[in-house]
């Protein structure tokens, strides 16, 4: 139930190129369209159509990425947590300079607590030239880029 992922559960030093997903993904923890936790690695031009739901940190794309790059990336489907959820990336963690960048989510959001269009929460890295143009429906914290903002990241 955690650490699930339509193409990978956990995966770590990984470059992930050019990969998508359709169809539906459920878990508990960690639960993304393509990964469940991605960590020192990289996705780009990679996208999500499909539905993602589950309890905590949930993404479009990826559950839980830490130190990790993500690029030219997006997703379009539905993504649902009780706890937080993010377009992209439900739980985003760097303590050096990883970035979201170039990336974008018209995807429908919806969480009992946190929601982000592109990130949940995001712990310190960068978030540059990204959008999200779909729907939150959150009950506590919801923002368009970043619904939650720890150890300084820069938006």
């Amino acid at each position: 139930n955690s650490n699930v992922g339509a193409l990978i559960g956990v995966a770590i030093n990984v470059k992930v190129n050019a990969c998508s997903f359709t169809g539906k993904v459920q878990g508990n923890t960690y639960v993304g369209g393509l990964i469940g936790v991605l960590g020192n690695s990289l996705i780009s031009d990679s996208y999500s159509l499909g539905e993602v739901s589950g309890y905590q940190a949930v993404g479009g794309l990826v559950g839980n990425a830490y130190q990790t790059n993500l690029l030219r990336s997006f997703s379009t489907g539905a993504v649902s947590s009780e706890s937080e959820v993010g377009g992209l990336i439900g739980l985003f963690q760097s303590n050096s300079k990883n970035k979201v960048e170039n990336c974008y989510s018209l995807a429908s959001l919806r969480s009992k607590q946190v929601a982000g269009g592109i990130i949940g929460t995001m712990a310190g890295g960068i978030l540059n030239n990204s959008y999200f143009a779909g729907q939150i429906s959150a009950e506590f914290q919801a923002a368009g880029l970043v619904a939650k903002g720890e150890s300084n990241p820069v938006i």
